[in-house]
């Protein structure tokens, strides 16, 4: 785990504390690591997990990823979870066996025959399965790139296929400057108006009307963008190392997990607001807000 502290920031360690998983970069040594390794050490979420880069992956059979590490409250391992690499973007396979994780995103806890649509690519996870990716018919009319149903020949009871659900993690891309918009990140879940949203969650604020929901809409859509470098140093440059480990542990203490349900069904989890500095995290992108959310 040590080991790759060196790769994270203080919003991947925020997530650790709130029980959400978070999307790590590869890059440079990030600001406030010395707050990271303290936060860890005090996490208290049920499950958390880094998801590590590799800047090789590919949509066909032979690609390269890392595994998704997960702490479980009350194991004391890490586990891995398969992650696979598709049209550009990394993809958790999810664990089915878990009640609360299809749950979690507004997903059945049972994939049927009558939920697999047309087969999209093979892929191949960091453990070397080979899974192969359709199409959710429930999500069939809708254009949307966060969740698709992947199988694993043989790995059920005598040999049957199992399905799990793949949902999208992020972009490829080793680069930590780099960033996407907040229409294109929404575009992914499938809104493309503030119409396309039914329910947006924020700690324990709950938007929605059609006023606060196209006002939330509207606020990240306008939102400066930037990637983990501009996040960086845009909240922790030039300050001294205490004041960042300061920041950082208030900034983490005061998150607010967010989720955005959508017209389809979908819930969007793994977004994190942050009040004091008017910040919104979603994957590997930040957006600075020009007014507060709640």
């Amino acid at each position: 785990m040590f080991g790759i502290l060196g790769e994270i920031n203080d919003t991947f360690i925020m997530e650790a504390r709130k029980g959400t998983v978070y999307h790590a970069p590869k890059g440079n040594m990030l600001r406030g690591v010395a707050a990271a390794c303290a936060l860890v050490l005090v996490s208290v979420g049920a499950v958390w997990g880094i998801r590590a880069w590799s800047g090789k992956g590919a949509d066909a059979v032979g690609s390269d990823t890392l595994p998704l590490l997960s702490w479980k409250k009350g194991e004391g391992a890490f586990v891995t979870q398969p992650v696979v690499s598709y049209g550009g973007a990394y993809y958790e396979i999810l664990n089915m066996g878990e009640k609360a994780s299809p749950d979690r995103y507004g997903l059945p806890r049972k994939i049927t025959a009558d939920m697999v649509g047309k087969q999209m690519a093979e892929v191949r996870a960091d453990s070397g399965d080979v899974f192969t990716l359709y199409q959710y018919t429930a999500y069939a009319d809708v254009n949307q790139m966060a969740v698709y149903i992947a199988s694993r020949d043989g790995a059920g009871e005598k040999g049957k296929k199992t399905y799990s659900f793949a949902l999208f993690c992020n972009y490829l891309r080793e680069n930590t400057a780099l960033y996407d918009t907040a229409q294109k990140m929404f575009g992914i879940i499938g809104v493309y108006g503030a119409d396309d949203i039914t329910r947006v969650e924020i700690g324990d604020s709950v938007l929605d009307s059609r006023e606060d929901i196209a006002r939330f809409y509207d606020l990240l859509c306008t939102s400066d963008a930037m990637g983990e470098d501009g996040y960086q140093d845009n909240v922790f440059f030039k300050m001294p190392e205490k004041a960042q480990q300061a920041l950082a542990i208030e900034l983490a203490d005061t998150a607010m997990e967010m989720r955005i349900t959508t017209a389809h069904g979908f819930r969007a989890c793994g977004l994190t607001y942050e009040p004091k500095i008017q910040y919104v995290g979603w994957a590997c992108n930040h957006y600075r807000l020009s007014e507060p959310l709640v």
